[in-house]
């Protein structure tokens, strides 16, 4: 007779074998063989178990027990962490009062969250190991998007909802099934993407379908294989150009100024395809499946790009930080703007960056690489402010302007990613001694010496209305 347990100690006796065999770490052996089973059970869900022929809780009961079962070969007993952590959030939302609901979830989820990353700094300071810290942060996304959703559907009014707000509010609590099933599907436990709990449910009732019935259902395969073979080319050229002896070679003394500012670019740019790859694949992964599907365009042709995690192209070529940072990591991008940066009504930029910080963990050199990005995006803006205006034409002059902001805001990026990878306050500090941390003087300096033109403005044209009404009321 077929026994769960033997079967998943067999799964894992087969991973220990892959990776010895190839020379992967078990941790990225068990990933990438799970992104790879994602794909045909990702077809049975979509083909084998339709929406429009199966019940919503035979899917939801597929993708949850998938999800589990993922969680067990990767993290052994630490799912259970993951599992208690998505348990004690359904308790909140089905005790608490709806009027203060998604501030409380938020503060348990970010003490959850921040349990588990403190635990891994006692028990692998400085490893890159894919542990259950990397799903417990994609869970703190989703339950406080559930948590928020319900407060919006419940609590306030809908004239005081934005369109987004409107759109994902939901007015009823799950059902666990539901709730677990958002928040373990197989689809996005290991690496995301997050997307809405009403975008979520969508794709599970093929409501994201049916309301585009006149075009039919569309198929995500094109799409999809798409992303796939997107995704293994930045992979081979993370095998192919990968340095292990990279923090060494970043350290060490003996190297020029100039080599060592092409290596930080080359090495940068290599370590990123790896994040590049998984961005792409779980996308892929996830439209395979039929989550991702957000109507059609103006031209008829179907959008599959409800859960884009980067922007390659907006990353290595925005011509500011601005850009650039709103090119990385998206749906999380997302989730900070919808929970946060439009909820707080106190310093909400402040906050979201606070929010982000703890959400991403306590190495040293991680609030290195968010303090200097902060002061980038406000040298950014006012600089643009201030000259982006006087270069827009000619032609050439627009394109110099463009080559020039590109190449300084890559280099602040590199700059800011080296402390991202070392980890280490005292490695990070290390590398940027190299160069007397001039990008850091630079970039603060211009921050904070640079006028704010755009402030300028709207001062001016403050004046100017108040100017206005004070004649009109004298007349």
């Amino acid at each position: 007779a077929w026994c769960p347990c033997v079967s998943i100690i067999t799964a894992i006796m087969v991973f220990q074998i892959i990776s010895e065999s190839v020379g992967l770490p078990l941790d990225r052996v068990r990933y990438l063989i799970l992104f790879m089973v994602s794909y045909p059970l990702g077809i049975i869900l979509r083909v084998l178990l339709p929406y429009t022929t199966t019940r919503t809780t035979v899917r939801h009961v597929y993708s949850v027990a998938l999800g589990i079962l993922f969680g067990i070969l990767c993290f052994g007993w630490q799912v259970c962490y993951l599992l208690s952590f998505v348990g004690i959030g359904y308790l909140l939302l089905i005790t608490l009062p709806t009027s203060s609901i998604q501030w409380y979830s938020m503060v348990y989820a970010l003490v959850g969250v921040s349990v588990g990353h403190v635990y891994r700094l006692m028990t692998d300071y400085g490893g890159y190991t894919l542990d259950f810290t990397g799903p417990l942060m994609l869970l703190v996304q989703r339950v406080t998007y559930v948590a928020f959703a319900y407060h919006d559907g419940t609590a306030r009014k809908d004239e005081n909802l934005n369109k987004d707000q409107r759109k994902n509010k939901i007015s009823v609590v799950p059902s666990i099934l539901e709730y677990f099933s958002y928040n373990f599907s197989f689809l996005t436990i290991l690496a995301g993407p997050t997307c809405a709990y009403h975008e979520y449910i969508d794709m599970i009732t093929g409501d994201n379908f049916k309301r585009s019935q006149t075009h039919g259902i569309p198929s995500p395969v094109v799409p999809a294989l798409k992303k796939f073979l997107y995704a293994i080319f930045f992979m081979t050229i993370y095998v192919l150009f990968d340095d292990k002896h990279m923090e060494q070679k970043l350290l060490d003394p003996s190297l020029s100024t100039y080599y060592r500012l092409l290596y930080i670019t080359i090495i940068c740019f290599v370590v990123r395809c790896r994040y590049y790859f998984t961005f792409i694949i779980v996308e892929s992964i996830n439209n395979n499946a039929g989550l991702g599907f957000d109507g059609y365009d103006d031209a008829g042709n179907p959008k599959w790009d409800l859960v884009v995690g980067v922007s390659v192209k907006g990353f290595e070529a925005g011509v500011n930080c601005k850009e650039q940072s709103n090119s990385w990591n998206i749906c999380t991008a997302k989730w900070l703007r919808r929970v946060v940066y439009e909820r707080v009504t106190i310093a909400p930029t402040l906050m979201t960056y606070l929010v982000s910080a703890t959400w991403h963990g306590f190495y040293p050199a991680y609030y290195m690489c968010f303090v200097f990005l902060g002061f980038c995006t406000l040298a950014g803006r006012k600089v643009r402010n201030l000259l982006w205006h006087r270069f827009q034409k000619p032609l050439p002059l627009k394109i110099f302007y463009d080559v020039v902001t590109t190449l300084t805001s890559n280099i602040c990026k590199d700059f800011s990613e080296v402390a991202f990878l070392l980890l280490s306050f005292e490695k990070a500090y290390h590398v940027w001694s190299y160069y007397y941390f001039v990008p850091f003087i630079v970039v603060v300096s211009v921050a904070i010496l640079c006028p704010d033109m755009k402030a300028k403005r709207n001062r001016q044209q403050t004046k100017t209305t108040e100017g206005n009404s004070i004649k009109e009321h004298q007349n």
